[in-house]
């Protein structure tokens, strides 16, 4: 059987196990508790040493509604940095923007990580004159026959999905071109540093907080394409393929994954790492979290938005801002792991 069959069967039995084991707990999604009290104090404990200093916020259609800085002064709403991989949601905007919602087979498997390239290094595509100079990198642009048809994050599927000519065709773009191509597709006015499509991008929270705006509205009032398909069409991303290992930057987290996002919608605990944190089962926001520590999310019902800003240490950033946005969340939503 094809390993893409194989990927389709386990979706549905895994979303049959969640599904069974919600209504054996009688699991209802908690009503937005709106706590902006309890929000801030998240921001203050624990759960958010690690990830000091940083400029958070939440926020709804109509924009903020509770924000802070914890640790200092040097983030706030307008600083700006790179993203890493809070780049690759904007990417999958892209996708199903200028596809209509329906993208081709292959543009679909390459958006959702099925594409088979498991290496990427973004380090050397910041002298690269073009999209394609940098998925020609040496390394970015070997497939792994193995892998074609199963997940595996890499920014590699999404150098891949840009530069073929057969894909998205953004090949011959310079970062100029690329950044005018998007901020024309999505309306936004973040820009690319270089072109790596997967985590050249720079953002401020301010600018980042538009683009979910425009996510958590339907296209008849403004809003983008993806909005009617956040949490629909996704892909498992555990177990890791046979013969692969380090498939999921979620650790042993059974996040789900959509269009270049993350869907947190695992039915049991798992880490990000062995030995941290033990993180409780998952509400079904999506989110982009960055290496660098960017991280971004809109509520499973996409009634409400949040933002981590900060660049941290490269290899703990990443979790350190998830579990700090989630803490933040939860407690604003009163929902309970």
């Amino acid at each position: 059987m094809h390993a893409r069959h194989v990927k389709y069967r386990t979706t549905l039995l895994r979303r049959l196990m969640v599904a069974t084991a919600l209504l054996a707990s009688s699991w209802v999604m908690p009503a937005m508790a709106a706590d902006p009290v309890a929000a801030t104090a998240a921001a203050n404990g624990p759960a958010c040493t690690a990830a000091r200093p940083f400029y958070w916020e939440i926020g709804d259609v109509g924009g903020p509604v509770v924000s802070g800085q914890v640790g200092g002064t040097l983030y706030n709403r307008n600083s700006r940095m790179n993203l890493a991989s809070a780049s690759k949601w904007p990417l999958g905007a892209y996708v199903l923007q200028k596809s209509g919602g329906s993208p081709s087979p292959a543009v679909r498997d390459a958006s959702l990580m099925l594409a088979g390239y498991k290496s990427f290094n973004q380090a050397l595509c910041v002298l690269a004159p073009t999209v394609n100079g940098c998925f020609n990198m040496l390394g970015n642009n070997v497939q792994v026959p193995g892998l074609v048809g199963d997940f595996f994050y890499s920014g590699g599927n999404s150098q891949y999905l840009a530069a073929s000519p057969a894909l998205l065709n953004l090949g011959s773009f310079t970062t100029a071109q690329l950044t005018a191509e998007m901020q024309i597709t999505l309306g936004t006015t973040m820009e690319y540093q270089y072109p790596a499509l997967p985590a050249g991008m720079e953002g401020s929270a301010a600018e980042y907080a538009d683009f979910l705006i425009r996510l958590m509205k339907p296209p008849a009032s403004g809003g983008l394409v993806m909005h009617g398909h956040l949490g629909v069409d996704t892909v498992p991303t555990l177990p890791c393929p046979a013969g692969h290992s380090g498939c999921s930057a979620g650790g042993s987290l059974e996040w789900s994954y959509g269009h270049h996002y993350w869907v947190e919608d695992n039915a049991v605990p798992g880490q990000f790492n062995a030995g941290g944190p033990v993180i409780g089962p998952g509400d079904g926001a999506y989110s982009s979290a960055g290496a660098w520590g960017f991280y971004p999310w809109i509520s499973a019902d996409k009634s409400l938005y949040g933002i981590v800003a900060r660049r941290g240490l490269l290899g703990t950033a990443f979790r350190a801002s998830a579990i700090c946005g989630q803490a933040i969340r939860y407690a604003y939503t009163g929902y309970t792991p």
